[in-house]
């Protein structure tokens, strides 16, 4: 198989898990890929790491700039790519060794826009979960992105993250499908766009990606507190109107906006400290504008009986 791959790493102060992420890659059974790894302006030893990496193998595209952040920096990596398909690898993850070999297998055979796998969120403990985005009754189906959307998030196996996705760069370039720049959570604004483009989508089984869930990780870091808040509002409302104007069925718009509303009420649970009573009032009034479904009821009133 002669499909080149490119795989997306951006690096930021992960010195102690750059080499894990590294090995990870090169382990693949399927050894037809390059390496756009992105320093990020990183303070620690990243970049020597990084370097060394590049000086062993040619198939590693080195490049170090000052600090943008990470949607950025896959932005800066998609441009790079010269690959049929690209993944995007935290550098602080790893995949499994045979997980590029089945994913790119699938993704030629069926023409996919985004073939997709499971994985598994690892604690600082070593605490394996066990991977919640496993729809199992999808294997073998192609569907649209929007079929899949609705289907998955019915379901419960719904997941925004790009750590378990191979994307066709040309579906990704031609349809202008680049992260938000700027904010945190950027997949989540940036996976359900995608999704509503793509014609052709699968599930793969296979387990195909371990996320190790650190401290100082942006994500994980509890001092940004008011930063996370203020981009996820951000982001529900753009998701909003991406779902209002999307075209979809009515019934798939539904789903779309009960995930929505869900995860709205989520961020009233989680960051209710920057919220008055009045104001989770309000906020869950303009939830109802567009919430229809039993969930985002249920979840509601879970929000009241806590206050």
């Amino acid at each position: 198989m002669e499909h080149l791959v490119s795989v997306i790493v951006p690096i930021y102060n992960v010195e102690r898990f750059l080499e894990r992420c590294f090995e990870s890659i090169f382990h693949q059974t399927y050894k037809n890929f390059e390496i756009i790894a992105i320093n990020d302006g990183s303070t620690d030893g990243s970049a020597v790491i990084l370097d060394e990496w590049a000086q062993k193998d040619a198939r590693i595209k080195a490049v170090h700039q000052n600090n943008i952040g990470v949607a950025a920096t896959r932005n800066a990596g998609l441009k790079l790519a010269s690959g049929e398909y690209v993944l995007f690898v935290d550098s602080d993850d790893t995949i499994a060794p045979y997980g590029i070999e089945r994913l790119v297998s699938k993704a030629v055979y069926n023409n996919l826009d985004i073939a997709y796998g499971a994985g598994f969120r690892i604690s600082i403990t070593g605490k394996i979960s066990i991977p919640t985005n496993k729809p199992l009754h999808l294997i073998d189906k192609v569907l649209t992105g929007p079929q899949y959307m609705e289907d998955t998030i019915r379901c419960k196996s719904y997941n925004n993250g790009v750590w378990n996705k191979m994307y066709k760069r040309s579906f990704l370039i031609e349809n202008e499908l680049w992260f938000k720049e700027g904010i945190v959570y950027e997949d989540i604004l940036w996976s359900p766009q995608v999704f509503l483009k793509a014609q052709r989508v699968q599930f793969i089984d296979v387990d195909f990606a371990n996320i190790f869930v650190r401290h100082g990780s942006i994500t994980q870091d509890p001092y940004n507190l008011a930063v996370r808040h203020h981009d996820s509002l951000y982001i529900f409302d753009q998701l909003k109107e991406v779902f209002l104007q999307a075209n979809v069925t009515e019934e798939q718009r539904v789903v779309y906006l009960d995930y929505l509303a869900n995860r709205r009420i989520n961020l009233l649970k989680n960051y209710r400290a920057f919220y008055s009573k009045e104001q989770v009032s309000a906020n869950m009034a303009e939830i109802k504008k567009y919430a229809k479904l039993w969930s985002t009821k249920m979840n509601a009133v879970s929000l009241y009986f806590k206050s």
